[in-house]
């Protein structure tokens, strides 16, 4: 399924899910659509959209410094 999502006739259907998957990513404080959503939405968007793809590493750069910060402070 995945495998055929990425194929090049799909794009009109990438597109809206990613979409999707991102604004419920923003309202992730609700139940049942959560925070999964934006790093999700923005893989498959950035498929198509390269600036999706630069805002997805962004945000991966960002989560491992996270992690880190939380790891050296927990470590004390």
């Amino acid at each position: 399924m995945l495998e055929r999502l990425r194929e090049p006739q799909w794009r009109f259907a990438r597109i809206p899910l990613g979409t999707v998957l991102v604004l419920g990513g923003v309202i992730g404080f609700l139940p049942l659509v959560g925070f999964w959503m934006l790093p999700l939405g923005l893989m498959i968007l950035a498929i198509d959209i390269p600036l999706a793809g630069r805002l997805l590493d962004r945000l991966t750069k960002l989560g491992r410094r996270l992690k880190d910060f939380f790891r050296r402070r927990t470590n004390r």
